[in-house]
């Protein structure tokens, strides 16, 4: 799951106007976009449904694309500058999965086949997400009129990785679980959620606003807490060192 939030990128000009010239050149937000034109279309296309035999054939370009991300920020942060949303080439996810001694990987791959059985699902969670948001905002649920934007992208985004999750638990089993979660928390889309979710009264949205008045199957009752305890942990800025 990659959020267009994650990819806006601002290249700041200095020195004298040569070296502006060749900065923004170097560092423009198309030359950032440009790089997910690397992203393998293998594994592009297995989604969730990642094996072993794909990732061994895609991970050289993958991590090709990583390094051409690394390069940029490396060429256009400056230090103490913060790496959000820099950082939403999945870096530290696709090394991850790229990692043949990663345990990590090792567990998550042996839900693959189970995981494509649930593309469907997938895809209801995605669209149910944006027709309870809509139902929420229309039956007049607690709006943050300060942070409208903020509330839109957190719950959208939170109630379809908290959808994806418990429809695994209930179709793949506690493990097949426990192994998409864990993964699910190097990818820097989720961090992107608890950005989103951090940034208002999210404990409010859980106990009073749109969380609360969700109707849950009490047998994934502990899976969609423990989900949203996770999203809910504030986000920490990380900040650019050369």
């Amino acid at each position: 799951m990659i959020f267009a939030f994650l990819v806006i990128a601002f290249a700041l000009a200095e020195g004298n106007e040569e070296m502006k010239i060749s900065r923004n050149e170097r560092c423009n937000v198309g030359v950032w976009l440009k790089y997910y034109k690397i992203y393998p279309k293998e594994i592009l296309d297995a989604n969730y449904a990642l094996t072993d035999e794909i990732l061994d054939r895609g991970c050289p370009e993958l991590l090709r694309m990583t390094k051409s991300f690394e390069d940029y920020m490396e060429d256009c942060l400056r230090p103490g500058e913060p790496t959000f949303p820099f950082y939403a080439h999945e870096g530290n996810y696709n090394k991850e999965i790229c990692n043949k001694e990663s345990v990590l990987r090792a567990n998550y791959v042996r839900h693959a086949e189970c995981y494509r059985g649930l593309e469907n699902a997938f895809k209801r969670c995605q669209e149910n997400a944006t027709g309870q948001y809509e139902h929420y905002r229309e039956s007049g649920g607690h709006m943050d009129s300060t942070y409208s934007d903020y509330q839109r992208m957190c719950i959208g985004s939170a109630f379809i990785f908290v959808c994806q999750t418990t429809e695994i638990a209930a179709t793949c089993g506690e493990q097949a679980y426990r192994d998409f979660f864990e993964l699910g928390k190097v990818r820097d889309s989720t961090k992107g959620i608890r950005y989103f979710c951090s940034a208002y009264d999210f404990e409010r949205e859980l106990n009073t606003g749109f969380f609360a008045q969700l109707q849950i199957n009490e047998n994934q009752r502990q899976e969609y807490n423990e989900v949203l305890d996770y999203l809910k942990q504030q986000f920490i800025w990380e900040f650019f060192k050369q």
